[in-house]
């Protein structure tokens, strides 16, 4: 039946063994004579194989000795390819003998195993090696597809798709997912939960983000010619972004954040996507490598380019990146990074987002990104940077966030500052500003967090940034300075405020009381380390709560408040200020949580 001279190695027998167990009950009781028909479709699909590919061999412009040995390696593919085939006939003639499943003389395409593993091998979706070893996911695959009832696969359209959908599945352990409805089911592959297709039943989306995917992604992804979103974030895929899917001409997002990914963050394929790809979206996995040096030629349509989270992408941000014209958000924080800002990033017209936060930057804010005037929100927090901020702040008309927390910043702060009245978050504490800060947020109507904490700033605390109309203001930093006045009594009508911290500054006077039902979002209260005297005021007390984790339970005082914590300078004999229990009912031993010894 074989040639003694052809060794059936362990792997393959366990193939066909799968694909043995598959085909029981498929197409049998065939007449007299269709294996030899088979033997004849199936060594002619095989010599057709053989011509096809050395002809492909000797149209390569190579020397004699170097196509002798990409012959050498042809013909042990087609030897696997051979075998494979041919014992897939042993198993229908063994079948047919036996006179299990279902089939006849008039059966359309009977050789179903056959056709299937030559369509498989012929078309270049999976290679031999890959096949051979049956617990791999093409052969795996291809198993299901023999043992599918979905017609007769002679007939069935869009074959590599379901090919390629089963390898996916089986690649990325489909049998853990999350969700996996109809997959691997007698329904078309474009109902498989996830999958949608278009009119012509090709894939265009994969959408399974956070559903527990674990594995690589399997080089038949190259199947999926017309994919446009390949959505995989939050899961567990490993391995490297694979070159397969060059193959995607039409891929405009593709999305593998928080995975396991190792290698080049964005490998060279990917510049063969550059005429569709607007957002590519690799944070937090463990991605090596810098960023192309000519990403602006190569992915001029990019909107988002997400790489944040990789801590092993080093290099700089290289002066290309500035031909990204169209796009809107660069977050790569937590990268080690370093090098300037370059300049051109002031040519990015529609960049709305700047995230650079926790990378090795250092140098100036170069003049020229005050010219990307779509900017919203600027995070320069926790680098090397130093200089002032210049007066074209004021052209960002649109910012609402802008954080330059531990850096080293120096000068005080340019008058157009104050004109920005979108500003939702400014963090700039940590830095060595100087001066005095204007009382002039008549405007910023919309300020919710104010950071100014551990800088050298002189002179008294602005009244208009703490009185209303700020309704969603919520966190004020203003301690480690020299602040001097008093505390503005206004503050006691910010409905929402939570955190105010005013602590190591030379405040005088008294605390502001508030009425009966202020300040019930107040958390947290620090004026200790200051040059304030006379006694806290009850209501303050009446605001507190606690937790009391013996009984897992809530205490509250009697104003029903929010107030957690209270520093004052109340330590000492006499202290500077007197923070004393209310009588009563007063459900805790202590009004303020700390008392400082001024």
């Amino acid at each position: 039946m074989r040639r003694q001279e052809k060794m059936v190695s362990t792997r393959r027998i366990g193939f066909l063994a799968v694909a043995a167990t598959a085909c029981v009950g498929l197409s049998t009781s065939v007449v007299e004579g269709t294996s030899a028909a088979i033997d004849e479709d199936a060594s002619a699909s095989t010599n057709n194989l053989r011509r096809k590919r050395r002809a492909e061999l000797f149209q390569v412009n190579e020397p004699l000795s170097k196509a002798s040995e990409r012959l050498a390696q042809f013909d042990q593919e087609e030897l696997l390819l051979s075998d494979i085939l041919e014992e897939s006939n042993d198993i229908f003639r063994y079948l047919q003998v036996s006179g299990s499943g279902s089939g006849g003389p008039s059966d359309p395409c009977p050789d179903r195993a056959v056709f299937l593993t030559e369509r498989v091998v012929e078309e270049g979706w999976a290679t031999p090696a890959e096949l051979s070893d049956p617990s791999s996911p093409q052969s795996l695959a291809l198993a299901w597809m023999i043992g599918d009832e979905v017609g007769t696969p002679c007939d069935l359209p869009n074959l590599d798709q379901r090919y390629g959908a089963a390898v996916f599945y089986y690649a990325l352990d489909g049998d853990g997912w999350i969700s996996n409805t109809r997959w691997l089911s007698t329904d078309p592959v474009c109902d498989w939960f996830g999958i949608n297709c278009n009119s012509n039943g090709l894939l265009t989306e994969i959408d399974l983000e956070e559903n527990n995917l674990t594995g690589s992604l399997p080089p038949q992804l190259e199947l999926f010619v017309k994919m446009m979103e390949l959505k995989l974030s939050i899961n567990n895929v490993g391995g490297p972004i694979p070159d397969s899917l060059s193959a995607m001409t039409g891929l405009r997002l593709l999305d593998m954040e928080m995975n396991d990914l190792t290698g080049l963050v964005v490998p060279a394929f990917i510049s063969s996507l550059g005429s569709t790809l607007t957002s590519y979206r690799v944070s937090f996995n463990d991605l090596t490598g810098e960023i192309p040096v000519a990403i602006g030629d190569e992915l001029p349509n990019l909107v988002e380019f997400w790489l944040a989270g990789n801590e092993e992408v080093a290099g700089n941000l290289p002066d290309s990146i500035g031909g990204l014209t169209k796009l809107e958000t660069l977050f790569v924080y937590n990268t080690t990074i370093d090098g300037t800002l370059p300049a051109t990033i002031g040519n990015m017209a529609s960049l709305s987002t700047l995230d650079l936060a926790f990378t090795e930057i250092s140098g100036i804010i170069p003049n020229e990104l005050f010219d990307a005037s779509s900017l919203t929100q600027l995070y320069l927090n926790s680098l090397n940077m130093e200089g002032t901020i210049s007066t074209r702040i004021g052209q960002l008309t649109g910012l609402t966030d802008m954080w330059l927390t531990n850096n080293t910043f120096s000068g005080t702060l340019p008058n157009e500052l104050y004109q920005m009245t979108n500003m939702q978050t400014l963090l700039l504490a940590n830095n060595r500003f100087t001066g005095s800060l204007k009382d002039s947020f008549g405007s910023w109507s919309r300020i919710r967090f104010f950071d100014m904490s551990i800088n050298e700033m002189i002179g008294t605390l602005p009244t208009s940034l703490l009185t209303p109309p700020k309704n969603g203001l919520r966190n004020v930093y203003m301690q480690n300075n020299t602040f001097t006045g008093t505390i503005p009594a206004s503050f006691t009508n910010l409905p929402s405020l939570r955190d105010l911290y005013l602590f190591t500054n030379k405040l005088v006077g008294t605390v502001p009381t508030p009425g009966g039902n202020q300040l019930r979002s107040l958390q947290e209260f620090f004026f200790s380390d200051n040059d304030l005297t006379g006694v806290v005021p009850v209501q303050y007390c009446n605001l507190r709560v606690e937790f009391d984790e013996t009984t897992n339970t809530t205490i509250e005082g009697p104003n029903n408040g929010s107030l957690e914590r209270l520093w004052a300078d109340c330590a000492g004999s006499p202290p500077q200020i007197a923070c004393p229990v209310p009588g009563g009912n007063y459900p805790f031993d202590d009004c303020c949580t700390f008392c400082d010894d001024k």
